[in-house]
């Protein structure tokens, strides 16, 4: 009865032992999951802000780091998969199963010889034996394997945020790049938009000056072009009021007696 004893406090350890385990496990897990998020967020706002791809050596390296980041973001999601599904944990029967089978073994006893009868004590500590070994056996394989995806987990994020250290270094080298060149276009457009107005605008003066020239009569020509844009919707409007120009049809049949 003393190995019995042993062997149940043995296993009973073992069994409580394992389901903590999991426990920690996967409350290991949120950690992870944050960091992934996070990095996620920063491959999202790589792909909304892409420079172009010049072929020199900071893009290069970037493109090379925005590749091995997802690759790497990949495995994390692989792992973290691996490390929710495929486990089956296994419990101890519930106490009410327990309370039957001690039940039965009783019946059975009143039932047979005293030779034949069970003993009630040694049936339960063999029971709880049993299961214990068994239950401990198969989650401690099962924390096993869930903490071995999330080492691997735990790797790969750790490679994900290096490469984002490494990647930021030229992302903003090409974005400091072509904030510089949008900004000379910028100022080399406005001083070729300022160019022509002043032109125009000598132009014009001139013109308003001498009205008894034909010449005023073009500058309004611009303004033009710009009224066969607005009778497309009046015409619409028009349509019903073009019934009286058809009663001035009608009267075109009067020259035929003049023939």
């Amino acid at each position: 009865m003393e190995i019995e004893e042993k062997l149940l406090n043995l296993f009973k350890e073992s069994y409580y032992f394992e389901l903590d385990r999991k426990d920690k496990i996967n409350a290991n897990l949120n950690f992870p999951i944050t960091i992934l998020v996070l990095v996620v967020g920063v491959l999202s706002y790589y792909l909304n802000n892409l420079p172009n791809l010049n072929h020199d050596f900071t893009s290069v390296i970037f493109y090379i780091s925005v590749f091995a980041l997802i690759v790497n973001i990949c495995f994390c999601f692989y792992f973290l998969y691996r490390c929710f599904t495929g486990y089956g944990y296994d419990y101890v029967s519930p106490t009410t199963e327990i309370d039957r089978y001690v039940n039965d073994i009783h019946k059975y006893n009143s039932q047979v010889d005293e030779k034949g009868k069970m003993n009630v004590d040694h049936e339960l500590t063999a029971l709880l034996i049993e299961q214990y070994c068994r239950c401990a056996t198969t989650n401690s394989q099962n924390n096993i394997r869930k903490t071995g995806y999330l080492r691997s987990t735990s790797v790969s994020l750790l490679c994900a945020v290096i490469i984002v250290a490494i990647s930021t270094f030229p992302f903003f080298i090409l974005k400091y790049q072509l904030s510089s060149e949008v900004q000379k276009v910028e100022i080399t457009n406005l001083k070729d938009i300022a160019m022509p107005e002043n032109n125009n605008k000598p132009e014009q003066k001139p013109q308003g000056q001498g009205t008894p020239n034909p010449a005023p009569t073009k500058p309004p020509s611009p303004s033009t072009p710009s009224k066969p844009v607005r009778p497309q919707p009046q015409s619409v409007q028009e349509s019903a009021e073009r019934k009286q120009p058809k009663i001035i049809t009608e009267e075109k049949p009067k020259p035929k007696p003049k023939e």
